[in-house]
């Protein structure tokens, strides 16, 4: 059995939600906590607009420039590969909805009692709702925080490592290391890099560029990047390498690895 509630706080959590031929995606967060990572629940509705074919459990703690660009953090992001074949194709209705103190607060579409994919900022007095289950939903599916790929989510094992004029100087320690492609997901804009350089994989690496300027040179698992880009959640030991796909990108997660510099 559900029930609804208004709960004050549900003025403070906002987020949405889309989908893609291939899954689900969409960002979540208690605006203004930028540590807190929240649990969402989809639900997809088929020809039972009562009760969800199928139900997926998700953190939202990946990280994707669009949000960061919407919300000042990346790092509320979250995504799930969805086999809509097996389900007869995409659902009539999807409801979606963050877990906050056991309250369960639509997010998207949800808040506003539309069925198709959006975004919510929630204001007091809002019809936002917030929906409390202990209903049993079906096929329940829970992240593992990085999207499961049937590609390599590390750099290719072909890369060029450091070449013949290149060595592995000094470590500069253990950075945070995420990955991104040039997908809408991932970036928004031409899909250039600040430097105005197209990215390439196994190459290109964002980073902070009071740290490292742009050209400087730096070497993970043995493969050389040069720092042609940049970006908000760029700051101090966060880096963000290049990926040729979102599979990769996604697969490769958030990772600490250490750092060293090259010699020339």
């Amino acid at each position: 059995m559900c029930f609804f509630s208004f709960p004050a706080f549900a003025a403070e959590v906002e987020g949405s939600y889309g989908t893609t031929d291939n899954g689900i995606y969409g960002w979540a967060w208690h605006k203004g906590h930028f540590g807190e990572i929240l649990t969402v629940k989809i639900l997809l509705y088929y020809d039972d607009p009562s009760k969800p074919k199928k139900s997926l459990s998700l953190t939202a703690d990946k990280y994707n420039k669009n949000v960061e660009e919407e919300i000042g953090d990346g790092w509320h992001y979250f995504d799930a590969a969805v086999d809509w074949k097996s389900l007869g194709g995409k659902p009539s209705k999807i409801k979606a909805y963050a877990v906050y103190n056991d309250d369960w607060i639509g997010i998207g579409a949800t808040a506003s009692g539309s069925s198709s994919s959006g975004s919510s900022k929630s204001s007091s007095g809002s019809s936002s709702s917030s929906e409390k289950s202990k209903s049993s939903s079906s096929d329940s599916a829970k992240s593992s925080g990085k999207a499961k790929s049937s590609e390599s989510s590390k750099p290719a094992e072909s890369a060029k490592a450091a070449d013949t004029s290149s060595k592995k100087g000094k470590s500069l320690g253990t950075f945070s290391v995420t990955g991104y492609c040039t997908c809408p997901q991932c970036i928004i804009g031409q899909g250039l890099t600040y430097s105005g350089k197209k990215p390439t994989g196994n190459h290109t690496i964002s980073a902070d560029l009071n740290k490292f300027p742009l050209g400087t040179k730096l070497m993970i698992d043995g493969i050389i990047y040069t720092v042609e880009d940049t970006g908000g959640g760029m700051v101090g030991n966060k880096l963000d390498i290049y990926f040729d796909n979102h599979a990769a990108a996604a697969g490769f997660g958030r990772q600490n690895k250490e750092v060293f510099e090259v010699v020339e």
